[in-house]
């Protein structure tokens, strides 16, 4: 099963929430992430304990958790939506995250 170009494009945002230096970020481990998702199909390791984690899918774990802190913090006042905007992340995925 081939990668999408969409896929991929997301999968460039997992990477940047996955602070884990052990965890697998290859091609194979996209792939891997890619048909998990698409299809439910295969055992893939999401957390860092036990066996080699795949990046993609540990990023996406936090991706998720991270955003959620970020939408509480936004309601409680505690930081601007602007403030996220800086280098880090692309404009096009935070204008998605906060519409």
């Amino acid at each position: 099963m081939k990668v999408t170009r969409a896929y991929r494009k997301m999968a460039n945002i997992y990477k940047l929430f996955c602070d884990y230096p052990e965890a697998d970020l290859s091609e194979k481990a996209l792939e891997e992430a890619f048909i998990f998702e698409s299809t439910g199909n295969g055992i893939v390791n999401n957390s860092i304990f036990g066996g080699k984690v795949n990046g993609y899918l540990l990023g996406k774990k936090w991706l998720n958790v991270t955003v959620a802190m970020w939408r509480e913090d936004i309601k409680k006042g505690l930081f601007a939506v602007r403030e996220f905007y800086n280098d880090k992340f692309p404009k096009w995925w935070l204008d998605k995250v906060f519409k």
